[in-house]
């Protein structure tokens, strides 16, 4: 019973995530009581490792510590002595530092630290302590779950029949398409100004195939990304679009050369999409797309910086694991005016045009649309399943190029 009562230092070798990232849980779960306290209240603080971080309570006896279970390299506790002071340094040195947290509730008093170098998380307490603190480790050190996200991001000529936009393939006429409204298992969050709608399909490419039959359809990017769950991906392909933001000169001598401030503008295909599974399968998706680019012949002599044409969707959706989700409503409208005529008759000024030439006006409609497929990876069985398809694609993808010239 009294070796039950005796402050140990206990190691918890952390297998998933950081240890920094459980030291702060922690301090909130057992330190936090009326929902209102700071870090600094729960005695969160910032300690050199070579400090006296557990030293720091009262003493115990050496042998006192030799009842904790021995690490065996996978998750667990080991129990190590408190020295008076210094057990807490590392062979790596005192530069790195530690989080030292004293927590008292109840009857519950631990000093929990947080061990970066190793991944480890340090816990000063009693056995009985511990062993509340270190169910609470177990249940929280899982492994993160990770999604897939394959995305296409389409540029859709709007003909007659889609004059009004992919919006036309909800109605009856359309239904045929696989195109429907989105319900509750994919609503956006916020208040998108266009359209989201579910594919019935179970992939993005028989998505695209189903438009290309009523339609033209140009992919502009189709990236596939895996990312951990509610961790951001970011894929930019592009330029970087240098832009005039002010000017400067000296007013007390009048030959100082004029200063210019140029900042750089991301511009070209960008996507950033961060992931949030629930229990339940669903997946929160919080997306911003961006298509960007530099408007041909738009610079002017008085700023000198181009105009850049974007067209961007940022939103947040909730979608089922494996569903694909169409988002889009941005139209844009693209006129080109192609001049022929008879040679030499037509470049008459003012008469030829008119007798001799023809102008055609060739007016184009757009509507960029964004194709979202998330796929929840759980475990390592899943992971490989991923990866065995990425592997039979670029396989087929193999077969399909040349092959004469190639080593």
């Amino acid at each position: 019973e009294g070796e039950n009562n005796t402050r140990q230092l206990f190691v918890y070798k952390v297998q998933n995530g950081r240890s920094s990232d459980l030291a702060k849980v922690l301090a909130i779960a057992f330190g936090q009581t009326n929902g209102s306290a700071h870090p600094e209240q729960l005695g969160l603080q910032d300690v050199e490792k070579s400090s006296p971080v557990i030293g720091s309570g009262p003493p115990t006896a050496a042998n006192g510590a030799s009842g904790g279970p021995a690490d065996s390299g996978s998750a667990g506790a080991q129990s190590v002595p408190s020295s008076g002071g210094n057990g807490a340094s590392s062979e790596n040195g005192g530069d790195q530092t530690a989080v030292a947290t004293d927590l008292t509730v109840g009857q519950l008093s631990v000093r929990i630290t947080s061990d970066e170098t190793n991944n480890a998380v340090l816990v000063y307490a009693t056995p009985r302590d511990y062993a509340v603190v270190e169910e609470a480790l177990r249940k929280l050190d899982v492994p993160p779950y990770q999604v897939m996200i394959e995305a296409a991001i389409t540029e859709v000529t709007l003909t007659d029949q889609l004059q009004y936009g992919l919006q036309a393939l909800y109605h009856n006429k359309y239904t045929s398409v696989g195109l429907t409204q989105s319900t509750t298992s994919a609503t956006p969050i916020q208040n998108f100004p266009g359209f989201s709608a579910l594919y019935a399909g179970k992939t993005i490419s028989a998505a695209l195939n189903t438009l290309e039959g009523l339609t033209k359809v140009k992919v502009i990017s189709a990236p596939k990304v895996m990312v951990l769950n509610n961790q951001t991906a970011s894929i930019e392909v592009g330029q970087e679009v240098p832009i005039l933001t002010g000017t400067a000169t000296s007013v007390l001598t009048s030959s100082a050369p004029v200063v210019n401030s140029v900042d750089y503008r991301d511009t070209g295909i960008i996507l950033r999409v961060t992931p949030r599974v629930n229990s339940s399968g669903e997946v929160l998706l919080d997306m911003a797309q961006e298509v960007s680019a530099v408007v041909a012949g738009s610079s002017t002599t008085t700023i000198n910086s181009p105009t850049i044409s974007t067209r961007k969707i940022a939103t947040s959706v909730a979608i089922q694991d494996g569903e694909v989700i169409a988002l889009g409503g941005l139209i844009s409208d693209n006129r080109n005016d192609v001049a022929s005529g008879l040679p030499y008759l037509s470049r008459i000024p003012v008469l030829g045009p008119l007798l001799f030439g023809n102008i055609n006006n060739n007016d184009t409609r757009t509507e960029l649309v964004v194709l979202l497929q998330p796929t929840v990876v759980r475990n390592v069985d899943d992971g490989r399943a991923v990866t065995d398809e990425l592997r039979q694609k670029l396989q087929g993808l193999r077969e399909l190029l040349p092959t004469e010239g190639v080593p």
